[in-house]
């Protein structure tokens, strides 16, 4: 009546084995964080890929946001003055 719980210890081996592994980041997946990285960099939060490819990828995103957003806030305004201007 009671549950028995049987671990095989091959398994346990085995799940380790394949946890020390690394992923390597893809082609596309590297190009997507270089252009996209608000998206892609979250892809490397799944298991598997290593703490400096999280980080460097988190980075990156933080950065060109910092980088980015000013940028197109600054060219949005010049371009509705430009605009503006215009009329």
């Amino acid at each position: 009546m009671g549950n028995k719980i049987i671990i095989n210890v091959d398994d346990i081996e085995e799940f380790d084995d394949r946890h020390n592994q690394y992923r390597q980041i893809s082609a596309p997946l590297l190009i997507g964080i270089i252009l996209l990285p608000i998206i892609f960099s979250w892809f490397t939060l799944q298991d598997g890929y290593s703490t400096a490819a999280r980080t460097i990828s988190l980075i990156w995103m933080i950065l060109s946001l910092g980088i980015f957003i000013p940028l197109i806030i600054t060219l949005g305004a010049l371009g509705a003055l430009v605009f503006f201007s215009s009329l």
